[in-house]
């Protein structure tokens, strides 16, 4: 089971359209929230309670809760030591879940890989994708065993037919390199296709590459482009950087060096080196000191009250797109709109506060800010408030509300919601535990693209949920 992390990053893309969803009474007296703590902190000690008796009764499914509640410090003090007794007990019940934690914690904590090679083993032959797909990484790495990319092969199969997209990947790989098997390019791009259908932002990219390149099948720039941008849409930093470079050499697409920098932007902000290089040689050769007509009249309809006007002009100077970047004037202008109840510009405004970009850190007004887009029914938002409860950002973790602003990004279709949703039944976190109902939420999730949500579902339906 897999929480998502809040959505931080600015979108440089974001739709526009009326979002609809049933509405929620949001709790905001601090009397309301110290109560809220009081029974959340009590349901929680009678959850641990039930859990405890269960595991003791040799409730595989009870154990592996009370090691991930350990882990991840949910209703009790985080105690890894703690997390890995009950991740052993469900696996000797067979718990495929609590044998694939049980090797990361041999493998990341401990660092004994041939100890997480065992517990690997037995979590894939227990059925679990990830599982197989950790025991062929370390075939192919010959860490805990001696290198072998003719098990890894096998390995990453059983991952890849179970639609475990990095199972695809690492097999195409394979079949690239002539790792273990006859180099063959059109077996990589045939796991390559399948890996970025599955939404791999490097499976996506290595099939860019194979277009791109001529290797094994004809040079198609234009094949190469979508398969780029599907890996930069997948925040893929190499993806973005070679996009970048079909725009700036016009290849498959115009020439367009606006776009080409807009891409090797977003690649350094991924981390990519070559997309920070590329940044700054094209922004030394193309000057945006005077501001183009479609920035000025941004600024007019914004100066004359339209919301989305200055929302668009917000992510413009955020992103230094058509202008230089400045993160005070988009703040200014993300303000305006959001005074205007704009809710993407009260999302985007409370996530400069909550990473500090631009601006001094403030959890607090980040949550404010989160609180009011969410009110406007901005999925993402709510799902950040979420995280904010979960992972206790500036405030004490309150597991309920949590649930609550979960469930409202997942009423409005946000799959980071669905699953984290899913999740808290999943454990039973300020909730009781309902494996059925984390099931269906899971589901959704994957219905609306989130890989971990399908990841969560097949688990559970594995399991006889």
């Amino acid at each position: 089971m897999k929480f998502i992390k809040s959505v931080l990053p600015l979108p440089l893309f974001l739709a526009l359209g009326t979002l609809a969803g049933c509405s929620i009474i949001f709790p905001s007296s601090h009397n309301n929230t110290v109560k809220n703590d009081a029974v959340t902190n009590n349901e929680e000690a009678a959850n641990i309670a039930r859990l405890v008796q269960a595991c003791d009764s040799n409730d595989a499914t009870r154990c592996f809760a009370l090691g991930i509640k350990y882990a991840e410090g949910l209703g009790v003090k985080q105690d890894y030591s703690q997390a890995k007794n009950y991740y052993e007990k469900a696996c000797n019940l067979n718990h495929g879940n609590g044998c694939f934690q049980l090797a990361n914690v041999y493998y990341d904590v401990k660092h004994d890989y041939s100890q997480a090679k065992t517990f690997a083993e037995k979590a894939c032959n227990l059925n679990n994708i990830m599982g197989c797909y950790n025991l062929g990484l370390l075939y192919s790495k010959g860490e805990g065993v001696k290198q072998d990319y003719g098990k890894a092969k096998t390995y990453y199969e059983k991952a890849c037919n179970k639609d475990f997209g990095d199972g695809c990947l690492n097999l195409g790989n394979l079949y690239y390199n002539g790792q273990g098997v006859k180099q063959n390019y059109s077996k990589a791009k045939a796991y390559y296709e399948k890996s970025c259908n599955l939404n791999s932002g490097s499976g996506c990219f290595n099939l860019g590459n194979l277009y791109n390149n001529h290797q094994g099948i004809k040079r198609d720039y234009s094949k190469a482009k979508t398969n780029y941008e599907k890996a930069c849409n997948l925040d893929h930093g190499d993806g973005c950087n070679n996009l970048g470079h079909l725009y700036a050499k016009g290849q498959g697409v115009g020439q367009n060096k606006t776009k080409a920098k807009e891409y090797f932007r977003k690649s350094c902000s991924l981390g990519s080196e070559m997309g920070c290089n590329n940044y700054r040689k094209l922004n030394e050769t193309t000057a945006d000191d005077n501001i183009p007509p479609e920035i000025a009249q941004l600024v007019r309809y914004c100066n004359s009250g339209d919301a989305s006007s200055c929302f668009e002009l917000g992510i413009k100077y955020n992103e230094g797109k058509g202008v230089r970047q400045d993160y005070s004037k988009a703040r200014a202008v993300y303000e305006k709109a959001c005074s205007l109840n704009h809710g993407y510009a009260c999302h985007n405004l409370a996530v400069s506060y909550s990473t500090g970009q631009g601006i001094r850190q403030d959890y607090s007004k980040a949550r404010s800010l989160y609180e009011k887009a969410c009110k406007l029914n901005n999925s993402r938002a709510c799902h950040n408030l979420g995280n904010v409860y979960l992972h206790g950002e500036g405030v004490i973790p309150d597991y309920s509300l949590a649930r609550i602003y979960f469930e409202k990004a997942c009423n409005l279709n946000e799959s980071g919601g669905c699953n984290n949703l899913g999740a808290l039944y999943d454990v039973g976190a300020g909730i009781r535990q309902n494996k059925t109902a984390a099931k269906w939420y899971y589901e959704k999730a994957c219905g609306l693209g989130s890989q971990e949500g399908c990841i969560n579902y097949r688990e559970l339906n594995a399991l006889g949920y």
